[in-house]
């Protein structure tokens, strides 16, 4: 990435301008300033255009998998998965505390620690 890399307004990339440091690590405060802004300038302005299918069937599909709301159930779904799993494990916990401190009655502190 960092040797197809090119600041504005020059010819050298990343590893020729590492080059020509005299100190091997030393990058000048204007290299490094041009190279950050390089690298956090937001690549992507819009999506990409959808591929187009010849297959009617292939266009549906694609049809009906880019709308907004195939999104956001996909999301609710994931969200109900999590809260599900938690509740299930948040229920196992209270039943195994609870296991645990019921056989501390009969066995007591020591018995159930030993």
């Amino acid at each position: 990435m960092f040797g197809m890399l090119l600041f504005q307004g020059e010819s050298q990339s990343w590893p020729q301008i590492m080059a020509t440091s005299p100190d091997r690590g030393y990058i000048p405060s204007e290299a490094f300033r041009r190279l950050f802004d390089e690298l956090h300038k937001d690549r992507i302005n819009q999506h990409p255009p959808l591929p187009e299918y010849q297959s009617k069937f292939l266009q549906n599909v694609q049809f009906i998998i880019s709308q907004h709301y195939v999104i956001v159930v996909g999301n609710a779904v994931a969200l109900a998965n999590d809260v599900s799993t938690c509740t299930v494990n948040c229920f196992f916990i209270l039943y195994y505390l609870l296991e645990m401190l019921l056989k501390m009655v009969p066995f007591g502190w020591k018995g159930r620690v030993s």
